[in-house]
């Protein structure tokens, strides 16, 4: 009998984490595997996918308090009884370190979704209680780096595992004009560089080309958010540059598009830029993490330097100019990339060959 799997995260928000976690959770489902899902923040933007694949979860309520926490998952888990968890992010990850330190009798198998960029305190007790894990899966082979560099007793149990993207349902568009709809997918707040970006469109605009940049990434009203908006105003670039919420139907939007942006500071590997490659499109972004390993200058898109205004402004003009024959050689580049890294089948096969068959 294939053993339990409990996954542990903090939310079922609209993030990238979420979003692999529930479609792992499907995928070993449909592979026979008992699962679970365990969150402890009251959102749970994929209810309706849940309920529509039949994938048991619970919201453990009660758990403002981070001690009173600890003690309400520990039991959940214990009620489960989980002979596997797989927690994603780094406080499901700590916690699920502290439940197996504490006697808990599970495989562990902890998942990194960002970059670490230095070893302040928090990274470094996260670090110390990675040692209860079993396995560390890192969505990035620069994560995987970081960890051989300055935890080399824990490269033998680290292994990358890229994220997946539903081949099938995100599919290039089919022949269309060629535009200039530039998309992105991502939150708007400062790690992304919403605000360099918007400088980038007020340079390209002021060499006089026209094109639209579409972000699809408000969550709520933040103090950044309004910042954004002023500076677009500011700027007068209110017909082309538009902060749009984020939508559970993104992939009419890839397609309606005719190139993905990324002007993060900073990445794991992002969701975004794999689903924008299924779809067949050129990748314009910032030259961090593992961008440079899906996106190739002269073959699929351009990279930047993202505390460069003037570089990523040249960058997206470059792509802009494309010739047509080009331009489709560009996409076809794109959907290879992603059949090669991002199936489905890659995925699962690679989390079930760590996993006990009993």
């Amino acid at each position: 009998m294939l053993k339990k799997i409990l996954l542990l995260i903090d939310s079922l928000g609209s993030g990238g984490a979420q979003r692999q976690m529930v479609g792992l959770a499907k995928l070993l489902q449909d592979r026979g595997y008992p699962i679970k899902i365990i969150y402890y923040h009251p959102i749970c933007f994929y209810q309706a996918y849940l309920d529509e694949h039949h994938i048991p979860n619970e919201y453990v309520a009660g758990t403002e308090n981070k001690i009173k926490r600890i003690f309400l998952i520990a039991r959940a888990i214990r009620h489960f009884q989980p002979g596997i968890v797989i927690s994603y992010l780094d406080a499901p990850n700590m916690m699920a370190c502290l439940f197996k330190a504490s006697g808990m009798k599970f495989k562990l198998i902890v998942s990194e979704r960002n970059l670490s960029l230095t070893l302040n305190v928090s990274e470094k007790a996260k670090f110390f209680l990675f040692r209860y894990a079993d396995v560390i899966i890192t969505n990035s082979y620069s994560q995987n780096r970081f960890i051989g560099k300055h935890y080399p007793h824990d490269q033998a149990k680290s292994i990358t595992i890229p994220n997946y993207v539903d081949l099938e349902t995100y599919t290039p568009s089919p022949p269309k004009k060629r535009g200039r709809v530039i998309i992105v997918v991502a939150s708007v707040w400062k790690p992304k560089n919403t605000l360099g970006l918007i400088e980038a469109a007020k340079i390209i605009k002021g060499h006089g080309h026209t094109f639209v940049i579409k972000w699809y990434g408000i969550d709520e009203a933040t103090p950044y958010v309004e910042e954004c908006q002023n500076k677009i105003t500011e700027c007068g670039l209110e017909n082309c540059f538009q902060l749009i919420p984020k939508t559970a139907s993104i992939v009419q939007e890839y397609q309606n598009a005719d190139y993905f942006c990324l002007p993060s500071f900073y990445e794991g590997t992002s969701n975004a830029l794999c689903e924008a490659l299924s779809c067949g499109l050129p990748a314009i972004c910032s030259d961090v993490s593992d961008n440079g390993l899906y996106v190739k200058e002269k073959k699929n898109g351009f990279l930047f330097n993202p505390h460069v205004i003037p570089e990523i402004a040249e960058k997206i003009e470059k792509s802009l100019f494309l010739s047509d024959e080009e331009y489709k050689s560009y996409c076809k580049v794109s959907r290879r990339v992603a059949e090669t890294y991002f199936s489905q089948k890659r995925f699962i096969e690679d989390y079930i060959a760590l996993l006990p068959a009993k």
